[in-house]
């Protein structure tokens, strides 16, 4: 996505813009289907195929880093040209908070305009330190239902503790309540192990 980034100040602090529009032609039937925030279980929300000539694709984005408070929001429409499906619109949009208890902050690509995790101060694997630890909160809506199609409508709320156990490993343990409208609700618990590098 295009983006705005303004100078950083003397403190860890930016303000991340982005907007992104495209049109496709998908000549066959198209799909939208999307699991929880978890990325094991099945698929909660599906529109099955339908046939669309179009489809107008539309983001924003936006994301705040002040020291150790990270911020960030997404909003994504899908809007399909489809006689079969009387042109549904097919909206999804998330907001996320996160906060570094041990005080150090997230980077960020400015090549990519992305954010990247936290590279503790104080390594668990290469020194005697604690590592870095995050709390996070997540709140997002996809909701699959317009005219002719009915995918369902998701909520999710997630809430985890990231540590990082130096830049290249991490633990995560996450919490994730999914309510599928008119069908009930999920909870997930997870603890992953991740390495990049």
């Amino acid at each position: 996505m295009p983006c705005f980034n303004p100078v950083r100040t003397r403190q860890p602090a930016l303000l991340h813009l982005g907007a992104a529009y495209s049109l496709r032609f998908p000549g066959t039937a198209v799909r939208f289907r999307e699991r929880p925030e978890a990325h094991l279980a099945g698929r909660f929300v599906d529109t099955r195929n339908f046939r669309a000539a179009r489809i107008h694709l539309l983001g924003f984005e936006g994301a705040m880093l002040r020291s150790a408070l990270f911020v960030q929001s997404e909003f994504i429409q899908a809007r399909a040209q489809s006689s079969e499906a009387a042109d549904p619109t097919l909206n999804s949009f998330y907001i996320q908070a996160g906060y570094v208890l041990t005080g150090e902050h997230r980077n960020y690509r400015t090549s990519a305009g992305t954010f990247e995790g936290v590279e503790p101060k104080r390594s668990v694997l290469t020194g005697s330190g604690p590592g870095a630890w995050e709390a996070l909160l997540r709140y997002s809506v996809l909701d699959f239902n317009d005219r002719l199609i009915a995918g369902g409508k998701l909520t999710d709320f997630s809430a985890g503790l990231n540590w990082y156990l130096d830049r290249h490993a991490r633990v995560l343990f996450n919490y994730i309540r999914g309510d599928l409208s008119h069908t009930g609700i999920a909870h997930v618990f997870q603890v992953r192990l991740q390495l990049a590098f």
